[in-house]
């Protein structure tokens, strides 16, 4: 796919702002840009662990394994965004919590690498978040300004309006999708009306996670207003892939903090391995196997022996669905002959899709299953804090965590 002289331009449905914060590395020759920007996410995935761990109070031996593969290999290997991202959500949760304006303001900046993923950020923020509203709303007004100096309104206009969806409807097929659009396409929608039901659902679930992160703010302490609404911002969807679910664990770390429910531990388990990211996993199968190992010994409290037994299993299940997978897809070549160089790069990877990413749907549902239920514990846990601010309406919860942040 990757081959040279293939006809083929990879997508990259990102805002006009987030290539003008890259802009500087375009003068970096490619070979030392390799390294420079591998670097910058091992920094970012240790900035991101200390920072979780000041604010929750958690030992560092959860942490790392709940981030390590999910937050730090998989952006590694793929090129994502998703480290930074999910330093951006820490480091705004840090500002907010310890009143920093600086750490604030950067941690937006960062979370903005991922739109879908800031846009509850910057609501929840706005319409709870006195102290932090100027800021906020200065932070959007600057990355649209740039976003208009960089390319004009007519572009914007065709960004949102014609790529966005391009893309969105390029990966309906894709089996790798976690998102509302894939899933009710498979059920048998059109795949107009997937599309449409699918960002009716995503506005849906962020007002209920904006909604949400007040009450679990009221609940947990103020962190929760960061982390609380990109959780429900990876919940279905018109587009998800399995490296966006990260942004959750953090909600995760806070609510196995302050509840000490085994359930959080169980849920860190599931979100700390991204199951269905079959070729990445296959190749650090044994770091796998030591990242769920870790979160069973140190959150769950398991013996050695259960611990090296379950993690043994996961590893075996997902090694066989790994490597049958990628086996089979050595062997397949897309014919490219409906591509062409001129149009746009959506209906080029739209080719690809369907003719490679939809040939093995029953082991990516399978795989997509602990993800989800990882998620579901850790929004389930955030929308009981609604009926506990109801109950105790008037009144905050004292955390020690939070408290001891602040």
């Amino acid at each position: 796919m990757f081959r040279k002289g293939t006809p083929l331009a990879i997508p990259a449905p990102q805002p006009a702002y987030v290539f003008v914060m890259m802009a500087p590395f375009h003068a970096v020759p490619y070979y030392w840009l390799r390294w420079c920007w591998a670097i910058l996410e091992i920094l970012a995935f240790a900035t991101t662990a200390r920072l979780i761990v000041r604010l929750t109070d958690v030992s560092a031996w959860i942490i790392w394994p709940a981030l390590g593969i999910s937050d730090l290999y998989c952006s590694l290997i793929l090129g994502q965004f998703s480290a930074f991202c999910v330093l951006g959500i820490a480091a705004t949760a840090w500002g907010y919590s310890r009143r920093s304006q600086a750490a604030f303001a950067c941690g937006l900046l960062l979370t903005s690498l991922e739109p879908h993923i800031a846009a509850p950020c910057y609501l929840a923020f706005l319409l709870w978040g006195r102290r932090e509203r100027g800021i906020t709303i200065g932070i959007a007004m600057l990355l649209l300004g740039v976003s208009l100096i960089a390319t004009s309104p007519a572009l914007l206009y065709e960004y949102a309006f014609n790529v966005l969806p391009l893309h969105a409807r390029s990966e309906i097929l894709n089996q790798d999708q976690l998102s509302a659009t894939y899933a009710l396409h498979a059920l048998g929608v059109s795949a107009s009306t997937a599309l449409t039901l699918a960002n009716i659902q995503y506005c849906a679930t962020i007002v209920i996670g904006i909604l949400v992160a007040r009450a679990a703010e009221k609940r947990y302490g103020p962190p929760m207003l960061a982390f609380a609404p990109p959780a429900f911002a990876v919940l279905g969807g018109p587009f998800l892939h399995i490296t966006q679910l990260c942004v959750a664990i953090p909600a995760a770390v806070f609510l196995y903090a302050e509840r000490g429910a085994r359930r959080y531990a169980l849920a860190l388990w599931f979100l700390c391995i991204p199951w269905l990211n079959f070729a990445t996993i296959l190749t650090v199968l044994p770091l796998a196997t030591a990242c769920w190992a870790a979160i069973l010994r140190y959150a769950w409290g398991a013996s050695a022996r259960l611990t090296w037994g379950v993690a043994g299993v996961a590893t075996v299940i997902e090694g066989a669905l790994a490597f049958h997978i990628a086996m089979e897809n050595v062997t397949k070549r897309p014919d490219y002959g409906r591509i062409s160089a001129q149009d746009f790069a959506e209906r080029t990877w739209q080719v690809v899709i369907e003719q490679q990413q939809h040939s093995h749907t029953v082991a990516a549902m399978l795989a997509k299953v602990p993800s989800q239920l990882g998620l579901s514990v850790v929004l389930g846990g955030l929308v009981a804090s609604v009926a506990w601010t109801r109950r105790h309406r008037g009144r905050r919860y004292v955390s020690a965590v939070a408290s001891g942040a602040a």
